[in-house]
């Protein structure tokens, strides 16, 4: 006779502590998991109770300020909640994991002191989020290698610096580990890992160099008194950033990635520019002469022209065709040594002059510049009321200058014997002259607009005459006229006002 009874009795027991025996010691169901499991430290018994948790994790998540820091730094570089980076849990990844592991505890174990199997919670990145997030992140603190360089003057070498770069995948990482370590936080540090990479130009390879040669070379000239100090100290910064600077064989250089930006942080002076059409008052003012100095040098020295920009005007220090304007940092000068060895730039400025040398073992070409100006442009006029204004006194608050359409050639004769000539278009717009009157005002009273005839010869300006009374354009004294030059304007010189019909150097 077989005698069931205990073993219903031992089945009632072993379900009582929630277990079904299934064969000898067989996996237990994924309903019941006795504590065996927890999720990110949270012991959870059921499916339901791993589902209920997982969900909880995943509200919490949403509410996580992820914190991106650099060692060394006491705040964030930046900070963004999770959810906008595209970080979500990954539910189904987190509860597979989790039933898997419920499924895979045996039964000795269900009454083991064996520690529970740890599932940690399961994450998702979304790229299309967090990309963007890391690229403006590199954006604030990748730092470009720094070339050694020259000290021409101290006949020394200025040491490179390794720069640095955000590595991305690295940091999509340790955001994962972060997450992993720190679950269900209110913040998570995150360290920002960096790449570090050498400059083009090592101290070994420039203490090398052979700059025994004058490449080319160029100079203008400027003043420093008056309101002209200020600009006069951002020309000496701005070329003080050139000096010594090497361009490598094929290199292209960037002028604003070099000076950098033109801001008072970067040792610039408040000072009169060109913007928009006008004279204003901005920070930087001169940084366009240094570079068209520069753009010129390298012109006559052969280098290619990437990206090259004339002024709005006719230079009064540079004949048209040789200037270049710069605006940090969208208008910039960049030019490429196409020459087999380095170029080392060397500037000099003095009281009233700047020289920029292109130096190197040998001068491999001559450079022809010329230019034809098709055409002239006359200049419009633009009168302004202005209520602090009475009378007949007027403000003329800028000079007008004619436009010009301009056939521009450049011809290189390299020492080999071969030949390359480049032709372009050159257009410089008309420069309004510009008014502030008394409301009301005669506008007729003003000087006369110049006539074609006297927009092909040298336009005289209104000057005082001699009992003190200022003197009109067409040389009639206007004593009931008082005409004053607005502050940072001064009259056209001779290259603005007649260029002449053609214009040709040789270098």
């Amino acid at each position: 006779m077989v005698r069931l009874r205990p073993v219903v009795a031992s089945v009632a027991l072993l379900a009582a502590f929630g277990f079904v025996a299934v064969a000898a010691f067989g996996a237990a169901p994924q309903t019941q998991w006795a504590g065996r499991v927890a999720i990110a430290g949270v012991p959870v018994a059921s499916e339901r109770e791993a589902s209920a948790e997982v969900e909880r994790r995943s509200d919490a998540l949403k509410k996580t300020q992820i914190r991106f820091r650099i060692a060394g730094r006491d705040t964030p570089i930046a900070t963004a909640d999770a959810s906008s980076l595209g970080i979500t849990v990954d539910r189904a990844a987190t509860l597979r994991a989790a039933t898997s592991a419920a499924s895979g505890v045996t039964l000795p174990q269900r009454f083991s002191s064996s520690p529970r199997q740890e599932i940690p919670i399961a994450y998702t990145l979304d790229d299309a989020s967090l990309l963007p997030f890391v690229g403006r992140i590199k954006e604030a603190v990748d730092e470009p290698a720094t070339p050694a360089r020259l000290d021409l003057d101290a006949h020394t070498v200025v040491a490179d610096k390794n720069g640095r770069s955000v590595d991305g995948y690295a940091l999509a990482e340790s955001l994962r580990q972060a997450l992993a370590e720190a679950p269900g936080t209110d913040a998570i540090d995150v360290a920002i890992p960096f790449v570090s990479y050498p400059p083009r130009l090592t101290a070994a390879v420039v203490k090398a160099l052979d700059i025994s040669t004058v490449v080319a070379e160029y100079e203008t000239h400027f003043s420093r008194g008056g309101d002209q100090s200020n600009r006069g100290q951002n020309i000496d910064r701005a070329a003080a950033r050139l000096d010594g600077l090497i361009l490598g064989a094929n290199q292209v250089i960037s002028f604003n990635d070099v000076v950098g930006d033109r801001s008072e942080a970067n040792g610039f002076k408040r000072s009169w520019e060109i913007f928009k059409g006008e004279m204003v008052e901005g920070i930087g003012g001169g940084t366009c002469q240094v570079a068209s100095t520069f753009y010129a040098a390298s012109f006559f020295g052969g280098l290619d022209v990437v990206e090259h920009f004339p002024h709005s005007r006719p230079s009064a220090y540079m004949p048209m065709g040789l200037d270049a304007t710069v605006v940090f940092p969208s208008v910039d000068l960049k030019l490429r040594n196409p020459h087999p060895f380095p170029v080392v730039v060397h500037t000099k400025t003095t009281a009233n002059s700047l020289k920029v040398e292109l130096l190197g073992k040998e001068r491999p070409v001559t450079v022809a510049f010329g230019r034809d100006v098709k055409d002239s442009i006359p200049f419009p006029r633009k009168v302004t009321e202005d209520p602090s204004l009475s009378g007949n006194k007027v403000v003329r608050k800028q000079h007008g200058i004619k436009g010009y359409h301009l056939d521009l050639v450049r011809t290189l004769r390299y020492t080999s014997g071969s030949e390359r000539v480049e032709r372009t278009r050159g257009f410089y717009p008309p420069t309004t002259e510009i008014w502030l009157v008394p409301p009301g005002f005669d506008v007729a009273k003003l000087p006369a607009l110049p006539t074609e005839t006297e927009e092909n010869a040298a336009t005289p300006e209104a000057s005082p005459s001699a009992d003190g009374a200022p003197t009109a354009a067409n040389g009639l004294p206007d004593p009931e006229l008082v005409i004053v030059e607005g502050r940072g304007t001064h009259a056209p010189s001779a290259l603005q006002r007649n260029p002449g019909k053609r214009f040709a150097i040789t270098r």
